[in-house]
């Protein structure tokens, strides 16, 4: 639903009256704007249209103010998730071949809710929304442990780096063929959140690298800072809830 036309005040009534026109025909216009010289008082269907007019005015008013409120508070979630992953491996001398990333669970699917690299390009996400039952994402879900592994050289042979994503993280092969980031070293573990009792999400660290993370180190250091990452995750999840449908969340882009 759009905006009303935009006219000078002295030039509303004019506007009201071709909207009336529109709706009514030449001939009735013509019998409206009669009764309206004999009787000196508006016809009815001019003050219906203005009452239109002046409720989808509103209407679109309170669009913009939900949709600029939406956001922003997106935008503040992904911000303080993604600074709490940066404090989380500041002593892990992360470089810009280094990736970590946590996805909230809604709906059956994935939404990535916040992402840090080093490398800036790395932190632009192409995609926000995930299936609950592909990659490393969704085979930590589904197991009791963290699940982690190495893949093969993607530069020196992608058919085999592919065709082992696919027998390792079931990922589909036009998935894997199209990430931008190839990483060769997976961690993903399930996030479980103390008040709840239930898992709520999933946290991801990836590396270029073949030999940069220690997943017993990994395991120590997340399960310190589990019931802060599940806090973060569920809030971007209240949100995603809200905004069910959103284009903000929704597939590649």
């Amino acid at each position: 639903m759009g905006h009303p036309e935009k006219l000078p005040i002295n030039t509303h009534d004019n506007y009201i009256d071709r909207v009336a026109r529109c709706c009514r025909g030449p001939a009735t216009s013509r019998q409206g704007k009669a009764e309206e010289n004999n009787s000196g008082s508006k016809p009815s269907h001019r003050i219906t249209a203005k009452r239109r007019c002046d409720g989808q005015g509103k209407l679109s008013e309170a669009e913009e103010t939900i949709e600029n409120l939406r956001a922003s508070l997106e935008q503040m979630l992904w911000d303080n998730t993604s600074q709490y992953l940066r404090r989380c491996v500041r002593n892990m001398n992360f470089t810009a071949q280094e990736r970590i990333s946590v996805y909230a669970h809604v709906d059956g699917w994935f939404i990535l809710a916040g992402r840090f690299s080093p490398d800036p390009q790395r932190n632009d996400p192409r995609r926000r929304k995930f299936p609950f039952n592909e990659g490393c994402i969704g085979k930590a879900w589904n197991s009791p442990e963290a699940c982690h592994g190495t893949l093969p050289n993607p530069d020196k042979n992608l058919s085999h780096y592919v065709k082992m994503s696919q027998r390792r993280f079931d990922l589909p092969e036009s998935v894997a063929r199209d990430i931008r980031m190839k990483s060769r070293q997976y961690y993903a573990r399930a996030l479980q959140s103390d008040k709840t009792g239930t898992r709520v999400g999933v946290i991801v660290l990836e590396s270029l690298s073949n030999s940069c993370f220690n997943s017993q180190e990994l395991n120590t250091l997340i399960s310190g800072k589990e019931e802060h990452l599940a806090s973060l995750v569920m809030s971007s999840a209240g949100v995603s809830i809200f905004l069910r449908g959103s284009n903000s969340i929704g597939g590649i882009t």
